[in-house]
């Protein structure tokens, strides 16, 4: 609707009705024949000065959206004076922010002002000086009853200077003030998000930890300033060598980080020195990173040599999240110190070429012929109730020195090696049999696995774990199989097919780290699916995170309102429990209640009762008890 049609039809106000269209302008109308001059005129004066004296610009416009009047604040403001303003449209001075190309219509219904008179309508929008530059302003319009036509009052307030605060406040929020480099908050986000996108394309995610040698000896001796020089020149190097899709940040002090998102994976049967490999291109970054430290840094009239030492960890490798991707890099990075200044090592776990490969397989391989394999379980709860109502079964590689070695670290390349079928066997049988003797002792837990892509895609996996449920006579109801939503996306019509002959038989269904991949919903709601689990990143940061919040508010309503059961991982404080709760999430699993652990410490769980809250009992605890 145009200007003219919102505002009504008319001839141009006289400026006689503009003065009276300001603050109180309403209330002097005249009203013939109670007219009382030494009044009029002293109103007139009181009203003329606050108009001159006010410090935020004000302008009044007519009906037409053209500019009555203009204060000196206005002048000063917007550069012209109030001859040049007067008569202008005003949409040559306000832009709606949302509507930047409209003429002042538009910015009339950015406003929400009606053809009936209104009290204000604030927005914050841009303005532009009359030599063209736009800035920010916040405004206020208010709608003002004369005779005839209804004016209007803009008051305008330059906020250039609080947007400016605001966006240097959020940028330190996110950035090292030395170095402007993005700082740790930002950076895990980063890696949490590159570690979501590598779960949906099967990509890999490597995460470089520096520590400067040699930094206390520049602060030692040629004092912090120096010292601060120093990081500001290396973080210009390290930024100067990376790629332009990685992201360096500046932990604190004399530590650095480096992102390396988006890499592509090991390929099945691939070459470990393939320029694809992820350890290959990381190492090429490392050995890039090392080289930027050749030359000398340049700190007054004195040069100085520095080195780094870096530790290497790489997702999906050796880490399964983003916390476990930065802890096994910054273990890396000690082992790299301590085995002298200006190395890079990898977390053990990664393998950084043929020799260590075929020397990781060699020792899988006898794994897997001797079945090297121990599992441990993580409780299920029933969160309402705080009984241990299930487990997961975690598989976990005995070495021979007796240290065990998560399934992240040796899952991926068992796949590759066509060992997975066999793997996947006896954690059924072992499972199994231990369902079996927990029952024997009147405990009656569900358990349940993980099934891995290889192993949901092998053409005779139903016939392989139903056959050894029917032989270990465990009834299948108790039985829960995980696939995570990556896996149940990739091919979800075959997928369907495979999770409802599955279910046809008693066994129950769950898609892991829900919320990691990508789901549409028209086919999450076609798969036989009995559990949505979600993802431990968003549990997390619940309850303090509004976006987390959010995130878990809509995962578990939605788990509902498909016939799902919602159940949280990762849960590992009682604010985290207490939250859940009270949003009707029924199931959980994490730190809080138990670590992964043998059987026999689990099994004792079940006599040893319930987990439950310190303090008040909770809202939904409340109305389930009743």
């Amino acid at each position: 609707m145009g200007v003219k049609d919102r505002f009504g039809r008319g001839s141009r106000a006289s400026e006689a009705t503009a003065l009276r269209a300001l603050p109180g302008g309403g209330v002097l109308r005249s009203i013939h024949g109670e007219r009382t001059d030494g009044a009029i005129r002293q109103t007139e004066a009181l009203k003329t000065a606050i108009f001159n004296s006010s410090i935020d610009a004000l302008i009044t416009v007519d009906h037409f959206g053209h500019i009555v009047e203009f204060n000196p604040a206005a002048e000063q403001m917007f550069g012209c004076s109030r001859a040049e303003a007067i008569g202008r449209d005003i949409a040559t001075l306000i832009i709606p922010s949302e509507l930047r190309q409209s003429p002042w219509g538009g910015f009339a219904n950015s406003i929400e002002i009606r053809e009936e008179p209104i009290s204000s309508s604030r927005v914050e929008t841009t303005a532009k000086r009359c030599d063209g530059n736009e800035f920010p302003v916040e405004l206020t319009v208010t709608t003002v009853e004369v005779e005839g036509p209804p004016m209007f009052a803009a008051f305008i307030r330059d906020i250039s200077e609080r947007k400016r605060t605001e966006s240097q406040i959020a940028f330190l929020a996110y950035h090292d003030k030395l170095t402007g480099l993005p700082n740790r908050a930002m950076f895990e986000q980063l890696v949490d998000m590159a570690i979501a996108r590598a779960r949906r394309h099967d990509w890999a995610v490597a995460v470089l930890y520096l520590d400067i040698d040699n930094l206390k000896l520049v602060n030692d001796s040629l004092g912090h300033a120096a010292g601060d020089e120093l990081l500001r020149q290396i973080a210009d190097r390290l930024v100067e060598v990376s790629r332009a899709t990685d992201t360096v940040a500046r932990l604190g002090g004399d530590e650095f980080l480096v992102l390396l998102a988006d890499l592509p994976n090991y390929a099945p049967g691939g070459d470990a020195l393939s320029p694809q490999n992820p350890i290959q291109t990381t190492e090429t970054v490392a050995a890039r990173i090392h080289g930027c430290f050749e030359k000398p840094f340049i700190l007054g009239e004195t040069e100085f040599y520095a080195s780094t030492s870096v530790g290497i960890s790489v997702f999906p490798l050796d880490a399964e999240d983003g916390r476990s991707l930065l802890r096994n890099a910054d273990g890396a990075m000690y082992r790299s110190k301590k085995a002298g200044p200006g190395r890079s090592m990898i977390s053990p776990m990664v393998l950084g070429g043929v020799d260590d490969k075929l020397s990781f397989v060699a020792k899988l391989r006898e794994a897997v012929a001797q079945a090297s394999w121990v599992l441990h379980y993580q409780p299920i709860v029933d969160l309402v109730r705080g009984d241990v109502v299930g487990v997961e079964a975690l598989i976990r590689w005995r070495d021979k020195d007796g240290s065990l070695i998560g399934p992240t670290q040796f899952i991926p390349i068992a796949e590759e090696m066509g060992f997975i079928g066999t793997i996947g066997d006896w954690v059924i049988d072992e499972l199994l049999a231990q369902s079996q003797a927990w029952r024997a002792r009147g405990i009656d837990y569900i358990v349940s696995f993980n099934l891995s892509p290889r192993q949901l895609w092998l053409p005779d996996l139903s016939e392989r774990l139903l056959s050894r449920v029917d032989a270990a006579g465990v009834d299948a109801s108790s039985l829960l199989i995980e696939i995570t939503e990556s896996t149940a996306m990739a091919d979800p019509d075959r997928t369907q097919q495979i999770l409802l002959g599955l279910r046809r038989r008693g066994l129950r269904i769950a898609i892991d780290d829900f919320g990691t991949g990508y789901s549409s919903l028209s086919r999450l709601k076609d798969l036989a699916v009995d559990v949505l689990k979600i993802d431990r990143s968003f549990v997390r940061d619940v309850p303090q995170d509004r976006n987390a919040r959010t995130m878990v508010k809509g995962i578990v309503q939605l788990a509902h309102s498909l016939g799902m059961a919602p159940l949280a991982e990762g849960i590992e404080t009682e604010d985290q429990w207490r939250f859940l709760v009270d949003n009707e999430c029924l199931l959980g699993q994490g730190y809080h209640f138990k670590h992964p652990a043998p059987a026999e410490e689990i099994g004792d769980l079940w006599r040893r009762g319930a987990f439950s809250m310190s303090g008040t009992t909770s809202e939904l605890q409340t109305r389930t008890r009743r």
